[in-house]
């Protein structure tokens, strides 16, 4: 299948990697497997199709939308095995996840309030057999024929289960092998329609039918909650997609107010102890958390936040206030409990080198609305650097408040040589350590003058360069969000 349809790159991702703005694809599969990534925590996609496409994107571009020809968002662009073969993730649930959102949004009458997202699950994966494969695994001539009948023409074969998860719903009463048959009397052969009956069906019973080798059962089993995405209803999200999405996201809980910016990741309690943890905080954790037997690690501080001096790589946190912590769920809480609180310090117990260590360490005010101005000087675009920039761990001492997000090909920027993801810290040997402090220099230089600017980049490298002003087509402009109402105002400061 052969469409023309663009990619359009994600510019907001941890690695700060930028690519091409718009690449040509190719449909190739339109039911493909998830991609079998090979990661360090052995981590892949499943219960789900994708579609494959040859193209060209690049790093960074995950999660980025394809467009076609009339603008219309078709898929998600999701990861590659190759730079030339890529796959995406249909809209289906995404256009779902919207309509709540529009949903909260028209409720929340553009206040920003929470908006939960529920998902359903039977902590089992499936796989898609073909009906070969199924009757290998003793499917009745009868069984295939009527699930034939009750499904398109092109359907090829049913779902099987693959594995379950020890102590879930369908522990104990589904096993590696069983061919779905129907859900709540519907015959089911696709993910989608899987996806769709346990997504509404959070906390009920949903009536299974299967066969095991040849044998017909059914049972009934607990929809649990996979996972409650909460978001914070934002307009100019709402607003972008109800533009782009016509037909038909790691999650941040907490977009406002105190939070701890620290980059946490979690580690089994089995490799803590052999670190030196001890056995009491062992035993206290698991009586936390009996389940999953984790503890959190530090993996880096954002770069100004109040923790970056006094938190370390692999310091493991093991309690606030004294009570033990394991998920991301209980760092969110205890922030939650301090925002009537003006000192805003959390009392953390951690795990350093072998000791355990009673530290303060104070939390940072987000006010949920991010980027709220953006300066478009000579074809780049600067502002703020976003929270992504931060994780990484560095900020110039000369200054951070100019940072280069993007910049324009046909600039004069792009034509002197002067690249994204750095800071401009110096304009004509005057300071810039804000916006405000950029603007007034620039504002100073006329059109067709040559600028001297010097940079410094993510890894700390300075550099100096020398760029020749053009205003005729390349105007100084501003963007302004207000927060208020949340709509953009753009203003020329020089042309």
């Amino acid at each position: 299948m052969t469409a023309q349809l663009s990619c359009i790159d994600n510019q907001v991702v941890l690695k700060v990697l930028l690519s091409s703005a718009t690449c040509r694809l190719t449909l190739k599969f339109l039911d493909l497997f998830e991609v079998a990534y090979v990661s360090w925590d052995g981590y892949n996609d499943f219960n789900t199709f994708y579609i494959q496409a040859a193209s060209g994107t690049k790093g960074g571009s995950s999660g980025s939308p394809v467009i076609d020809c009339q603008g219309r968002a078709v898929v998600l662009n999701a990861g590659a095995n190759s730079s030339s073969s890529a796959y995406y993730y249909p809209l289906e649930r995404v256009v779902r996840a919207l309509n709540i959102l529009q949903k909260g949004r028209y409720s929340c009458h553009d206040k920003w309030e929470a908006v939960v997202i529920p998902r359903g699950t039977l902590q089992a994966t499936f796989l898609h057999k073909r009906f070969e494969e199924t009757r290998r695994l003793c499917l009745q001539s009868k069984t295939e024929q009527v699930v034939r009948d009750a499904s398109p023409l092109t359907e090829t074969g049913m779902l099987v289960v693959d594995s379950v998860v020890p102590g879930g719903p369908a522990f104990n009463h589904l096993k590696s092998g069983d061919v779905l048959v129907r859900m709540n009397g519907q015959v089911i052969t696709r993910f989608l329609m899987m996806e769709i009956i346990l997504d509404d069906s959070v906390g009920d019973n949903v009536e299974l039918e299967f066969e095991r080798r040849g044998t017909p059962f059914t049972d009934r089993l607990m929809t649990l909650v996979a996972v409650l995405l909460e978001y914070t209803c934002n307009p100019n999200f709402i607003n972008f997609y109800n533009k782009h999405v016509a037909a038909g996201q790691k999650v941040i809980s907490r977009l406002c107010g105190r939070v701890l910016e620290v980059e946490l990741y979690p580690i089994f309690l089995y490799k803590a102890k052999t670190f030196g943890l001890s056995d009491n905080w062992i035993q206290a954790l698991v009586k936390k958390d009996p389940v999953r037997h984790l503890v959190l690690g530090v993996k880096g501080c954002l770069a100004g936040s109040k923790a970056e001096n006094l938190l370390e790589e692999d310091d493991m946190v093991l309690a606030i206030d004294k009570k033990p912590v394991t998920c991301f769920n209980d760092i969110d809480d205890a922030c939650n409990a301090l925002d009537d609180d003006m000192e805003g310090k959390l009392e953390l117990t951690i795990f350093r080198q072998g000791r355990e260590i009673e530290i303060r360490v104070g939390t940072d005010i987000r006010d949920g609305n991010g980027t709220t101005r953006v300066i478009n000087w000579c074809g780049c675009y600067v502002q703020d650097p976003h929270p992504e920039v931060r994780a990484l761990g560095f900020l110039p001492e000369e200054g951070h408040g100019v940072y280069i997000s993007r910049r324009s090909s046909g600039s004069p920027v792009c034509r002197y040589g002067l690249d994204s993801d750095q800071w401009i810290v110096e304009v004509n040997g005057k300071s810039t350590p804000n916006l405000d402090a950029f603007v007034n220099v620039t504002k100073e230089i006329e059109d067709g003058e040559f600028v001297h600017a010097r940079t410094v980049e993510l890894n700390g490298k300075p550099k100096v360069l020398t760029l020749k002003q053009n205003l005729h087509y390349w105007p100084t402009w501003e963007l302004r969000c207000d927060p208020e109402t949340s709509i953009w105002h753009r203003k020329i400061i020089k042309s």
